[in-house]
């Protein structure tokens, strides 16, 4: 559970980092609620790594030219997975991985489904894997005991 000022002083880095990142002229997205192709992406926002990969989600985003038009427009929002702050569990059953290569077709899979990924001590997280997950917001767990 953050505190108000913790939660305001992350916003503002957000802030900060979005308008180095988009251009100048670009005009802020107003909307009341998404449409139906709107990209809505579920992020946890627990801690500074945490708000590190949702800046580096934003600027693998940013790097293309439709994406951040889509970014700009509203085409493509963030909202927070769990605002309840109660740290329950939310959403959907996560995609387990026990053993073996966790690759960037299981990510994109996790990320078409609106999964989380958990992942076994003795799963392996390819690069790839781990960059794709970072640009498609897939929040990934790694699971200590079997």
């Amino acid at each position: 559970m953050t505190d108000p000022e913790t939660s305001a002083a992350l916003r503002r880095m957000v802030r900060e980092v979005l308008a180095e990142v988009l251009p100048r002229d670009a005009a802020p997205a107003v909307a009341a609620a998404p449409a139906a192709d709107d990209d809505v992406r579920r992020v946890h926002v627990r801690d500074d790594h945490d708000l590190a990969d949702l800046v580096i989600q934003v600027l693998n985003l940013a790097e293309d030219p439709a994406r951040a038009a889509d970014l700009r427009a509203g085409r493509i929002r963030f909202r927070l997975a769990d605002a309840s702050g109660t740290g329950a569990p939310s959403g959907p059953e996560p995609l387990v991985v026990d053993r073996g290569a966790v690759t960037e077709r299981l990510i994109q899979r996790a990320a078409r489904e609106e999964r989380p990924l958990h992942i076994g001590p003795r799963a392996v997280l390819t690069p790839l894997a781990r960059d794709r997950a970072r640009a498609l917001g897939v929040d990934i767990q790694r699971r200590e005991t079997q």
